[in-house]
């Protein structure tokens, strides 16, 4: 009689710990949720895994839709210089918008209408790397 009890105990208590079949399938949908990427593609073909945006922080993959791509507006990487007298250096009574720079004794200006189409100039001036950014 005790050996029945016992095996009738064991049994319940089995039963009691183990998942329902519906449970089971709401955390496999879960985990098959985590476990697809989210990707899209930018407009050069380019696919990018955004899940941890959209899974961490809510954001929807439709905001992501219409990026222009890695390295789509080329830098300026160390451009040539002229300086006054050179031949193309504008001359003093000529109007241009520029953006300057300045470190270990030399100075630089950067005319804003190429940066209109390259938004960045990568120098190296002396000793310091610069990023120029307009």
């Amino acid at each position: 009689m005790i050996y029945g009890l016992v095996v009738l105990v064991l049994t319940v208590a089995a039963c009691a710990s183990a998942p329902s079949p519906e449970g089971a399938r709401k955390r496999e949908t879960a985990t098959d949720r985590r476990s697809a990427p989210v990707v899209i593609t930018d407009r050069r073909g380019e696919r990018w895994d955004i899940s941890h945006a959209v899974e961490n922080y809510g954001l929807s993959r439709y905001g992501f839709e219409f990026g222009i791509g890695r390295n789509a507006i080329p830098p300026l990487n160390e451009p040539d210089m002229s300086e006054k007298g050179d031949a193309g250096h504008p001359s003093p009574s000529a109007a241009h918008e520029v953006i300057g720079f300045s470190t270990e004794g030399e100075t630089r200006s950067y005319p804003i209408r190429p940066l209109n189409r390259h938004e960045v100039v990568n120098e190296s001036i002396g000793n310091t790397q610069a990023a120029v950014a307009y």
